[in-house]
């Protein structure tokens, strides 16, 4: 993708992503960032992350970045395939964790927050040579995996990362609003000083949650339960004093 501005700036990259004060140019590992009336400021993901094609936060205004761990599989390692299913698998199961994404800030990368969320729940399954066996039931013969923001029927893919992860700058803190290990926990992190709450927990999961920031600059969250009672957070930032 090519972008140029007004006064003569150009970029290139291989995506878009707009802020709430101008645009980020991504190419694989770095990432331009471009404020309407400021200079370019360059970000460079460090060894064994690039920068995550989707950002659901305010980058401009937090100045955190989401980055992605590269994958194993582009090793082309049998081995280092067989290790990161087995991660998956842990992860899935609540026995250990696996965090593929991080939070990174660029004026100082020494603060950064790791995120429970894996690589693996991107992907979406696609079913076809299918067959009626019943009113109920069908079989298919074959199986493929897609990464996707979306389910083939159009819904929410709700694993996907750009779904659990959001960041925001409040009334005093930086904050983001996770969904981690497996669906089980909702989280909000201090992404400034390294401090986190859990706001909602069960063993069951969460299928989704929702946070929306008011003009006032509070965030409010609702996490949805399924057929269980939802959970409502008020302010996100408050309850994140209130539970350290």
């Amino acid at each position: 993708m090519h972008v140029e501005t007004v006064t003569g700036k150009r970029f290139n990259g291989r995506n878009i992503i707009p802020t709430s004060k101008g645009f980020v140019v991504v190419r694989e590992k770095t990432a331009f960032v471009y404020e309407v009336g400021k200079r370019p400021v360059t970000f460079i993901a460090p060894e064994g992350w690039h920068i995550a094609a989707f950002q659901n936060g305010d980058v401009a205004t937090t100045g955190f970045i989401l980055l992605e761990r590269d994958g194993e599989s582009e090793t082309r390692n049998p081995f280092s395939n067989l290790m990161k299913s087995t991660a998956e698998l842990g992860n899935a199961l609540g026995i250990s964790t696996k965090s593929d994404y991080m939070l990174v800030s660029m004026k100082n990368p020494a603060q950064r927050k790791m995120i429970n969320v894996t690589l693996g729940e991107k992907e979406v399954a696609l079913l076809s040579q299918c067959r009626q066996q019943n009113r109920y039931v069908r079989i298919c013969d074959s199986m493929e995996t897609k990464k996707s923001l979306y389910q083939p029927n159009g819904l929410k893919n709700f694993n996907h990362y750009y779904w659990n992860i959001q960041w925001f700058k409040g009334k005093r803190n930086i904050f983001s609003i996770t969904k981690e290990g497996n669906n089980r926990v909702v989280r909000v992190s201090d992404l400034e000083h390294n401090r986190s709450a859990e706001i909602a927990s069960r063993v069951t999961g969460f299928p989704e949650y929702v946070a929306k920031q008011d003009k006032n600059g509070v965030v409010k969250v609702h996490v949805e339960g399924g057929l269980l009672p939802s959970v409502d957070i008020e302010d996100a930032e408050a309850a994140l004093g209130e539970n350290i």
